[in-house]
């Protein structure tokens, strides 16, 4: 079976933006691997006719509209039930890096990988790459599961959720940034929990390095 390949790919990087999710989770969804997924994106292999079943079955929509033989489906305007209608469902989107607590601890390193997971975000949405919450140290205002997109360009002022890396820690941690004065005038950071089970902490106990500023908190993904 020929297929249009370049418009196959890009239907399905659509269709998938447009359905708010990521590549490993749809990969999960339908039950094949995350690297099949990706191959297909990256218009390295073509699917099966099973797998273009499936993926149709998916985004519920017919082959022929996932293969852009059929043009009647609009995708900005289709509405998949996990979008909200109207002139909401219509704005552009763009795709940022989804890390663990890890990844988040070492951008540089991180940014070299050539297969990182994304996520869709609105265009106007301030930020360069999204956290899944663990934990509950952050509870009520940040729940486990929240995604949470991070602007590294953003000076962070008292108040701001932010992420940040604790000296000596392989992972992140996110919380409410609060700054502070010494008696001299000279300035340190201390970083709040939402939950009260969770100590507070400050840079005079030990080092830290603010990562970047959560600018928006998403719960639909």
């Amino acid at each position: 079976m020929a297929i249009d390949k370049e418009r196959f790919v890009e239907n399905l990087k659509n269709f998938r933006m447009w359905r708010r999710v990521s590549l490993r989770t749809m990969a999960e969804e339908i039950g094949c691997s995350y690297g099949s997924i990706n191959k297909y994106e990256k218009n390295e292999t073509e699917p099966s006719f099973d797998m273009l079943n499936k993926l149709a079955a998916y985004f519920g929509v017919s082959v022929a509209v996932l293969l852009g033989e059929d043009q009647s489906v609009d995708f900005k305007s289709y509405n998949y039930g996990l979008m909200p209608g109207g002139d909401d469902a219509k704005k552009s989107s763009r795709l940022v890096p989804l890390l663990t607590f890890r990844q988040a601890a070492d951008l540089d390193e991180t940014f070299k990988s050539p297969s990182m997971d994304q996520i869709p975000v609105e265009a106007s949405v301030r930020g360069n790459f999204a956290l899944k919450m663990e934990g509950s140290s952050m509870a009520p205002d940040i729940k486990p599961g929240d995604t949470l997109i991070v602007s590294t360009d953003q000076t962070p002022v008292s108040g701001n959720f932010i992420v940040a890396k604790i000296e000596g820690d392989d992972n992140v941690v996110i919380r409410k940034y609060r700054q502070k004065y010494n008696d001299d005038g000279s300035a340190y950071c201390e970083l709040i929990p939402s939950n009260s089970d969770y100590a507070p902490l400050n840079s005079h106990q030990r080092n830290i390095k603010v990562i970047g500023v959560i600018s928006t908190r998403i719960t639909y993904y």
